[in-house]
């Protein structure tokens, strides 16, 4: 397979990266975990070429380092809050089940059309859904911390952490701000976190107060 050809090269380690990773083979991910490789996982381009998703959280409980991605041009946005947010929609047509019989499922000529009672169904369901259970708060996991250490500079980046470097955005949901999404003090789910669900959900650079790179703000105020 070529994560075994990579291997036997030594090419499969840390900290090379491998794009996308939607076809890997029986054992492969087993491969990458090992000698530390990371895969960019960039949701939005798999959809328009790959024709697959990625099992993201299925691949992150087996050990093996996942960042975030846009593939540049590999779909119509380069920004990461869509690539956060279409990271999410990515697990979760992972977690559909069509069930037998159904008017739109797609049946290879010739093939017998799978049968499960309702019992089987629902017990499969659930292990999907929480098998490819991916929160928007996973996805910025993976936007952050989970780019950097698929880099390996987790020790410098990713994260808030003393000693590391100042790399941020700040974002708002202030009105003065011309922000999409906007903050009610009164309303009944405007705790810090809903807030920011609610921009990586509905967000964009509208609400992006000032970036900073190594401490130093290089866009806004």
């Amino acid at each position: 397979s070529d994560a075994h050809v990579f291997a036997s090269y030594g090419l499969l380690r840390a900290p090379a990266v491998m794009g996308h990773c939607v076809h890997l083979m029986p054992g492969e991910e087993e491969l990458l975990r090992r000698h530390g490789a990371a895969i960019a996982h960039c949701p939005l381009s798999n959809f328009f070429f790959a024709k697959e998703t990625l099992p993201v959280k299925e691949l992150v409980l087996r050990g093996v380092k996942v960042g975030l991605g846009t593939d540049v041009a590999g779909g119509y946005s380069p920004s990461m809050l869509v690539a956060m947010r279409t990271a999410v929609l990515a697990s979760k047509t992972l977690q559909f089940r069509r069930a037998p019989g159904c008017a739109f499922n797609v049946v290879p000529p010739g093939s017998a059309e799978p049968k499960g009672d309702i019992g089987s169904i629902t017990q499969e369901e659930d292990v999907l859904r929480d098998r490819h259970d991916l929160s928007h708060f996973d996805a910025l996991y993976l936007a952050t911390l989970g780019g950097a250490e698929a880099l390996g500079m987790e020790n410098d980046i990713g994260s808030f952490e003393s000693g590391k470097a100042f790399d941020a955005v700040l974002l708002s949901a202030d009105e003065s701000v011309r922000a999409v999404v906007l903050e009610f003090p009164d309303g009944t789910a405007e705790t810090p976190e809903d807030v920011l669900q609610k921009i990586l959900t509905n967000g964009d650079d509208r609400n992006v107060r000032a970036v900073y790179v190594d401490g130093r703000c290089v866009c806004g105020s």
